[in-house]
C-alpha cells in the first residue's frame, strides 16, 4: 500500500505533461493565425500547385480554423481543440468525410503529428485523410503534409506555405 501514493505521483505527473504538451502543440497552432500562400507538392499534371491557406482562432479562443484554398472547388475546413489533455482535429473533407485525429506526442513543439482516430460519413465515402504532419519552421514558414488513404494505397501531399505579407 506504500507503493500507491508513488504510483499516483507519477500518474499525476504524466497528465500534467500530457496537458502541458496539449498546451504547447495548441499556442503553435494559434501563432498561425493569418493568410499563408504557397505550393502543394504532389498534385496534378506538374507534380506542382499554387495553394492558400488561412488559419483563424475562433470560438473564444477554444479552436483554431484551417481553411485550405478558401473560395475553390476544393476548400476544405480543419478545426483544431483542445480535448481534456490532449489536442484534436477534425477536417471537413472535399471527399465527403471528416475524419477526426488526435496528436501525438511532441517532441518539440514544432512538428505536430495528427493520426486518424475515427470519422464520420465513411461508410458512404470510405478513402480519407489519414494523416496529418504540421512543421513550423519559423513564425513565417511552416509545411502540411497530408496522408490521404484509399483501401490499401496511401498518397501523401505536401502544402509548402510561407505568412502572405500585408
Amino acid at each position: 500500500m506504500k507503493a500507491t501514493p508513488i504510483v499516483l505521483l507519477v500518474l499525476v505527473g504524466s497528465l500534467g505533461d500530457a496537458r502541458a504538451d496539449a498546451g504547447a502543440q495548441f499556442d503553435t497552432l494559434k501563432a498561425l493565425a493569418g493568410a499563408w500562400t504557397g505550393v502543394a507538392v504532389g498534385h496534378g499534371p506538374s507534380g506542382k500547385m499554387p495553394t492558400r491557406a488561412t488559419y483563424r482562432v475562433v470560438s473564444g479562443g477554444s479552436a483554431v480554423m484551417l481553411t485550405t484554398d478558401p473560395g475553390t472547388k476544393h476548400e476544405m475546413v480543419t478545426l483544431f481543440h483542445r480535448d481534456d489533455d490532449g489536442l484534436m482535429a477534425t477536417h471537413y473533407c472535399a471527399a465527403q468525410n471528416q475524419p477526426r485525429f488526435r496528436a501525438q506526442p511532441s517532441q518539440d513543439g514544432k512538428r505536430l503529428v495528427f493520426e486518424f482516430l475515427d470519422g464520420t460519413n465513411l461508410g458512404a465515402h470510405p478513402a480519407r485523410m489519414e494523416r496529418l504532419v504540421i512543421r513550423v519552421s519559423d513564425r513565417n514558414h511552416h509545411t502540411q503534409e497530408w496522408t490521404y488513404k484509399d483501401g490499401d494505397q496511401e498518397t501523401t501531399m505536401r502544402f509548402e506555405l510561407a505568412r502572405r505579407k500585408g
